[in-house]
């Protein structure tokens, strides 16, 4: 019969203490009252839900099964949030957007809304930030033409983030600068038809981007 030696009891206390505080680390359940997640931790998840916000389809990749209603539970919650206080809902003319509401006293209110505005803030250095009386907004400062919004409201705490919003005039100044379009055709008379009264012409949108 073998034994273990003094060396090989060390190793496997080691490897099952490492085991327990991982495993502790995995149980971990933040909350924006009481227990806000590590801004490494909370950055992370931001950074991946933005990026899900620049999809086509603003949030497919992170959007569960969609209700009758537009309104889909995300696969990627925020840390410090339960999967019931948020939702990917679609709005008519605005198109999908990440929601988190909060739940608590006024004390509790004003806690989360602090720590909250606090880890957008921390999450990225190239912020703009505006702060109004009811909420506080956020977005990208390099970007301000077409950039993803978040927008964090009080009481109670709501925090929304929007996919970019396609800024017309930008686009078209961008296009222009591209070179890459061509001048419409020389209107012309086809035949022996004379107009007459109003003339008409049929436009067909074939980009992403609605008139």
């Amino acid at each position: 019969m073998h034994y273990p030696t003094a060396s090989g009891i060390w190793r496997l206390a080691v490897m099952v203490a490492l085991g327990s505080i991982l495993s502790a680390q995995q149980d971990v359940r933040y909350d924006w009252k009481l227990n806000p997640p590590p801004e490494r931790v909370f950055s992370t998840e931001l950074r991946a839900i933005l990026a899900a916000s620049d999809e086509h389809s603003a949030f497919e990749s992170i959007r569960g099964q969609v209700d009758s209603d537009g309104v889909a539970r995300p696969t990627r919650i925020l840390p410090g949030a339960s999967s019931s206080e948020c939702r990917i809902e679609h709005e008519f003319g605005s198109g999908w957007r990440y929601q988190c509401v909060m739940d608590g006293t006024a004390e509790e209110q004003a806690r989360i809304f602090e720590n909250l505005v606090r880890l957008v803030r921390n999450s990225r250095q190239d912020w703009t930030v505006d702060t109004l009386r009811s909420a506080v907004l956020f977005r990208f400062r390099n970007l301000e033409d077409r950039t993803p919004r978040v927008q964090i409201f009080r009481n109670p705490t709501t925090l929304i983030i929007s996919p970019a919003q396609v800024n017309v005039e930008s686009e078209i100044k961008q296009i222009l600068r591209s070179g890459a379009y061509i001048a419409l055709p020389t209107p012309a008379v086809a035949g022996d038809v004379v107009p007459s009264g109003e003339s008409l012409i049929t436009v067909t949108n074939a980009s992403d981007h609605r008139l």
